[in-house]
C-alpha cells in the first residue's frame, strides 16, 4: 500500500486485533499520524481519505466537552464517534473508508463513504490465524493471507465482460468482497475470533424527485451555486499544494473558475491531456478556459510511444479487472500532476448528477424506433448494420460501431438501455463466447435505479443506473486507482452530499431538456456571470466528448500484434473457460475491418493481462 501513503506508515496491536496503516500526508502534517487511538476513551481507527468538514464538526464536539490534541481530521472522526455512535456518519461529508476498534464493547466499526470514492475489501468472519481482514485493494490480503487461494469468481468475470467493470459487492476473486458505497458494518471480536457482522445501507442515491416541493428554475439555480461553491471551498482544505485537472469540458472548468474565484488569479495549477490524435484531442480548449481564467496551466502530450510503454504496467497495477480506457490517459495525467501538487480537484460526478452523457439524447431516438418498426424487423436492421463502414479516421467512433450499439440496446427500457449500449458484450454475445459464464444468473439492473419502487421515467431510470452502478464501479474506481497509484489524492466537488441530494430532489425536466443535456448546470453558469464567474462562451456549447484513446485503431495497427498475443497466445489456463475460437473469431473480425470490436478485443486484452498478474500465484 505505500503507493497509497508514501510518507509514513504505522502499525498498532490491541491483542488480537492490528490496524495497519500507509499515510499521505495533507491535513496535519505533524500531529495527524495513524493508527491513532484515544488515551481516554480506548477506541483506535485506521482510515483513509477527508472529513472536509471537520473544523466545523470539530467546533460542534469542543462545544460538548471534548478536548483535541491535534488538528487532524482523524481525530475529528475518532472523537464524533465518541459522541454518536455509529450514527456519527450523519455528521461526516467527505470520502472515506475506515475502521474503528472500540476496545470498550469488543466490537469494530467501519464504513465507506456515500458515493463510494474510497474503496473497502473485505474477506471474513471465518475461522483460521486471521478471522478478519480489511484493506483499500486486494493485493494487501493476499500479501497478508499469503496462503489465500486465488481463485477468479466466475460471477464477477461474467459482470466485467458485461459492463467493462464487476458490479456490486463481489470482487473478482471468491471469498473477497467489497463494502458497497453508504454501507457500514459492526463486527464483534471475541477471544481473537470476529462474528456477528452486521451491515446496513446508511445513505443512496434516489434521483427520483421525491423528497422536495416544486421550486422554480431560478431558485433552483441559486441552490446549485450556493452549494457547488461551498463543496469547492471544502476541497481546498490542505497542508500541502491543491490544483485542478482540467480537461477544458463545462465540469471541470466551472470547478477551476470557482477556485479562482477563491484564491485569486495565477494562484491556482491547472494540468491536463493533450492527444496526438486530434480526434481525441481536447487540450486548446483546456488551455483556452487556462488563460482566461489566469490558472498556472501544465500541459501533458499523451503519445502512442508512451502509452505502449506503460500500459501493460498500467494494466497490472489493476488487482480486478478494468477495461474503460480512459484509465490510461487518466494514470499518466495523474502522474504529471504529482509532480507539482498533492491533492488536485476534478469535475467526476457532474455528468451522473446533471444527466450529462449522449445516451440521454439518445432516448427519445429509441422510442421512436420501439412505436414504429415491429420486432420482425431488427434481423434486417442488424444485417444493414454489418456493411456500414467500421473504420472511423475523422471521428472518435466508426458509423458501424454506433448504430450496432443503438440497435443493442433500444429495444430494451431505463437501466437496460444504457447497460446494453456500453458493455463489451451484451448477453447473446456472452453466451457464444463462454457458456460457462452464460448459464450463470445475474441481475446488476436491480441496484440500478428506484425503478423497482417508484414508477420513473427511462431518463430518471438511467440516471439511478449512473450514479448507483457506473459512478462507483467505473468513475470512481479510476479515479481512485489512477490517482493513488501517483500519491495524488483527487476531490470530487460534484459529489459533495449536500450537492448531490440537492440536485436529485429537483425534477428531471430541469437536467434535461429534448436533446439538451445538463440544462441546469448550464443555466448556473449562464448566471454566474454577474458575480463575475465566467468562461469562454463556446465551452457551454460544446458536445461532451469524454476522455478516450484510438483503440479501436491502434488494434487494427501498431498494437495489432500485442493484441493477438495476449487475446490468443498468452491466454491464461485460469480462464480457460472463455473460447478460444471465439477469441480467434473476434480478432480477425475487427482486425481485418468488417466491424468495430475494439470494446469486446479491449475488454478481453485486460482481461488477459489481469488474469496472468494475479491469478498466479
Amino acid at each position: 500500500m505505500a503507493h497509497r501513503g508514501p510518507d509514513a506508515q504505522g502499525i498498532l496491536r490491541l491483542g488480537e486485533v492490528t490496524l495497519a496503516h500507509r499515510r499521505l500526508a495533507v491535513i496535519d502534517i505533524a500531529g495527524g499520524a495513524q493508527p491513532m487511538a484515544l488515551d481516554d476513551a480506548d477506541i483506535a481507527i485506521t482510515f483513509n481519505g477527508e472529513i472536509y468538514n471537520h473544523n466545523d464538526l470539530r467546533h460542534l464536539l469542543a462545544a460538548r466537552g471534548h478536548k483535541f490534541h491535534s488538528h487532524s481530521d482523524t481525530e475529528t472522526l475518532l472523537r464524533a464517534y465518541l459522541e454518536y455512535g455509529t450514527d456519527c456518519l450523519g455528521h461526516l461529508r467527505g470520502m472515506f473508508a475506515f475502521i474503528i476498534h472500540d476496545n470498550r464493547t469488543g466490537r469494530m466499526f467501519g464504513a465507506r463513504d456515500p458515493f463510494g470514492k474510497k474503496p473497502l475489501y473485505y474477506t471474513g468472519p471465518s475461522a483460521g490465524p486471521v478471522s478478519f481482514a480489511v484493506a483499500s485493494e486486494p493485493r494487501a490480503l493476499f500479501a497478508l493471507l499469503p496462503a489465500f487461494p486465488r481463485r477468479v469468481s466466475h460471477n464477477a468475470i461474467r459482470s466485467f465482460l458485461l459492463h467493462d467493470y464487476v458490479v456490486g459487492e463481489q470482487s473478482a476473486f471468491v471469498g473477497i468482497q467489497r463494502l458497497p458505497p453508504g454501507t457500514a458494518f459492526t463486527l464483534a471480536v471475541n477471544n481473537g475470533m470476529a462474528s456477528e457482522m452486521r451491515t446496513w445501507r446508511y445513505w443512496e442515491p434516489s434521483p427520483t424527485h421525491l423528497k422536495s416541493a416544486e421550486i422554480s428554475e431560478a431558485e433552483a439555480i441559486r441552490g446549485v451555486q450556493d452549494r457547488l461553491s461551498t463543496a469547492v471551498k471544502r476541497r481546498l482544505l490542505a497542508d500541502v499544494p491543491v490544483g485542478v485537472l482540467l480537461s477544458g469540458g463545462i465540469d471541470s472548468s466551472i470547478i477551476a473558475a470557482l477556485m479562482v474565484r477563491l484564491c485569486g488569479r495565477g494562484s491556482v495549477k491547472s494540468f491536463s491531456m493533450a492527444f496526438e490524435d486530434s480526434r481525441f484531442d481536447e487540450s486548446k480548449y483546456a488551455r483556452e478556459v487556462g488563460e482566461h481564467l489566469g490558472t498556472v496551466h501544465h500541459e501533458y502530450v499523451f503519445r502512442l510511444e508512451d502509452c505502449v510503454r506503460t500500459m501493460e504496467q498500467i494494466l497490472r497495477e489493476q488487482d480486478e479487472p478494468f477495461a474503460d480506457p480512459s484509465l490510461l490517459p487518466t494514470s499518466m495525467l495523474c502522474g504529471f500532476a504529482r509532480q507539482h501538487v498533492t491533492v488536485a480537484l476534478g469535475g467526476d460526478g457532474g455528468d451522473e448528477l446533471f444527466a450529462g452523457y449522449d445516451t440521454f439524447a439518445a432516448i427519445r431516438p429509441a422510442h421512436l424506433g420501439r412505436a414504429l418498426l415491429p420486432r420482425a424487423i431488427d434481423p434486417a436492421l442488424a444485417f444493414a448494420v454489418r456493411h456500414l463502414p467500421s473504420n472511423s479516421p475523422r471521428t472518435r467512433f466508426s458509423l458501424e460501431f454506433k448504430a450496432r450499439r443503438f440497435l443493442r440496446g433500444w429495444r430494451e427500457s431505463g437501466a437496460g438501455m444504457v447497460a446494453a449500449w456500453q458493455g463489451p458484450f451484451d448477453k447473446a454475445a456472452l453466451g457464444t463466447l463462454s457458456p460457462t459464464l452464460a448459464m450463470i444468473a445475474g441481475d446488476e439492473l436491480s441496484l440500478a435505479s428506484d425503478a423497482t419502487k417508484v414508477d420513473c421515467d427511462d431518463a430518471t431510470a438511467m440516471l439511478g443506473w449512473y450514479q448507483r452502478v457506473y459512478l462507483p464501479d467505473d468513475i470512481l474506481f479510476k479515479s481512485d486507482r489512477a490517482s493513488m497509484a501517483h500519491s495524488l489524492e483527487l476531490r470530487t466537488p460534484f459529489l459533495d452530499l449536500d450537492l448531490a441530494e440537492y440536485v436529485n430532489a429537483l425534477p428531471m425536466s430541469m437536467k434535461l431538456r429534448g436533446r439538451e443535456r445538463k440544462r441546469l448546470l448550464r443555466r448556473a453558469i449562464e448566471d454566474w456571470e454577474h458575480k463575475g464567474i465566467t468562461l469562454p462562451a463556446h465551452v457551454l456549447r460544446r458536445p461532451k466528448r469524454g476522455f478516450g484513446i484510438p483503440v479501436a485503431k491502434w488494434f487494427r495497427g501498431p498494437l495489432r500484434s500485442l493484441a493477438r498475443q495476449r487475446i490468443l497466445d498468452a491466454w491464461p489456463r485460469e480462464l480457460d473457460f472463455i473460447s478460444a475460437a471465439e477469441r480467434e473469431h473476434l480478432c480477425m473480425t475487427h482486425i481485418t475491418g468488417q466491424r468495430d470490436l475494439y470494446k469486446e478485443l479491449w475488454a478481453l486484452f485486460v482481461l488477459s493481462i489481469w488474469g496472468e498478474q494475479w491469478l498466479t500465484q
